[in-house]
């Protein structure tokens, strides 16, 4: 990737193009402000989306259609509010530009991207001591293919989204 060399600050950027240790690449996320999730081989999300959220980095996700194909929780997650996408011939073609925007946000913007992203975190990472995730989904696959219906003492729309 090219980014050290359209940014700004270029000693602040990391692009881990090799095997990196995960001490290295633990820190590497917690540290950032920015992470990208590229798609995948076959168009889909990949690993460092989940771990961008994990570690408290908003994600900027480079796939025209993760919303629409592979976001979790699509119904009930606002992904808008926490992550950044970018259009993929946007990404090709206007690669300064996208980081000079992402380098220029400013500081309210980056405090609300991160609040969003610290109250849906449980929803999307199951190795959470919070994490609500695996309930969600398991109350969501009952709600939607077994036509269970929970009554409301059983289910609060605040802990499970679905």
């Amino acid at each position: 990737l090219k980014i050290p060399g359209v940014s700004r600050y270029p000693q602040r950027v990391w692009v881990g193009d090799r095997f990196v240790e995960s001490d290295s690449l633990l820190q590497g996320f917690r540290s950032s402000r920015f992470c990208f999730a590229i798609a995948g081989r076959k168009g889909g999300a990949t690993r460092k989306f989940y771990d961008a959220v994990a570690h408290g980095c908003i994600p900027v996700v480079i796939m025209d259609q993760w919303r629409f194909s592979f976001s979790p929780f699509s119904g009930h997650v606002r992904h808008e509010d926490y992550a950044i996408f970018v259009p993929e011939e946007r990404w090709l073609n206007d690669l300064p530009g996208v980081i000079r925007e992402l380098e220029d946000m400013p500081y309210h913007k980056l405090a609300v991207r991160y609040r969003a992203l610290r109250d849906v975190a449980p929803f999307l990472v199951y190795d959470r001591p919070d994490s609500h995730a695996l309930g969600a989904v398991l109350l969501w696959e009952l709600k939607g293919n077994c036509g269970i219906n929970f009554p409301p003492d059983i289910h609060d729309e605040r802990i499970y989204p679905v």
